[in-house]
């Protein structure tokens, strides 16, 4: 079943795309929100899963990123992703019918789910995040680090390479190969964006103390890119009295493009099948 297309109007006029699967009357909605140098078309997998269960699927590009518009791999301010976010699901809402959503979240994608949950619970029913960035396990030189945040005010728009080694997504030599050939994936980022991304992380794990949400975090122990550890602070952090921790031993950074990428996917559907 092909997906449609289409954009739509964000902060400061962003026109933002997004590609979603309507059912007439799915049982829930599920909405992804990608990570950091990506894009929403290297979700065919779960897409894939999803489209075959009782659910409506929408994902969308954050800015700056695949088809939307802005800086390559740039942002102004990190709650402009959250306000995005925000737009995304009332123009969701308006036909969603009083159904339930849940939110999916990837690495920063994750990063921006929690930080939006604690903002607006009332908006969702339940949220997922995979590999969320809590805890940066990419070895960044101090001397770039900290050089980097000083820069960035005066330089916003510069852009320096991520330090991610593309073998580190996925142990599927093909996945990494694509990633690497696909022209809307990027090995850098501006300034502003990584010193906002650390700024973020900094205050996110006394923000997600409000959380009450029912929740799900899968992370894999062989990530190199986001520390599992992250994940386990972001489950005891959270006050949700519904709140799984999924680790899955060797599994690289994207769960949904690693191999037994099967397994994780089928537990995602059993989570949400409880809570419709």
């Amino acid at each position: 079943m092909k997906g449609q297309e289409s954009y739509f109007s964000s902060q400061k006029k962003y026109r933002l795309y997004y590609q979603y699967w309507e059912k007439t009357n799915p049982q829930g909605i599920l909405v992804f929100v990608h990570g950091l140098n990506e894009h929403s078309g290297r979700y065919q997998n779960p897409i894939h899963y999803f489209e075959k269960k009782p659910y409506s699927l929408y994902l969308f590009d954050l800015r700056g990123h695949g088809r939307s518009d802005g800086v390559r791999s740039h942002v102004e301010k990190f709650e402009d992703y959250i306000e995005d976010l925000k737009s995304f699901l009332m123009l969701i809402n308006k036909n969603a019918k009083h159904q339930k959503i849940f939110l999916i979240g990837h690495s920063m994608g994750g990063q921006i789910v929690l930080d939006f949950v604690s903002q607006y619970p009332k908006m969702v029913s339940g949220f997922i995040a995979s590999s969320p960035n809590i805890l940066t396990k990419v070895k960044i030189n101090w001397l770039k680090k900290n050089l980097g945040m000083s820069l960035a005010y005066f330089l916003p728009k510069l852009s320096l390479g991520n330090d991610i080694n593309a073998k580190w997504i996925s142990r599927n030599t093909k996945v990494v190969e694509d990633y690497q050939k696909d022209p809307m994936t990027s090995p850098k980022i501006t300034l502003k964006l990584a010193s906002e991304i650390f700024k973020n992380q900094e205050k996110l794990l006394e923000k997600i103390k409000a959380i009450t949400t029912p929740a799900l975090i899968q992370h894999g122990s062989g990530d190199e890119i986001c520390d599992h550890l992250g994940s386990e602070l972001v489950f005891k952090t959270i006050k949700s009295p519904d709140k799984h921790l999924q680790i899955y031993p060797g599994h690289y950074h994207e769960l949904f493009n690693d191999l037994d990428y099967h397994l994780v996917l089928s537990n995602m559907d059993a989570w949400i099948k409880k809570r419709i």
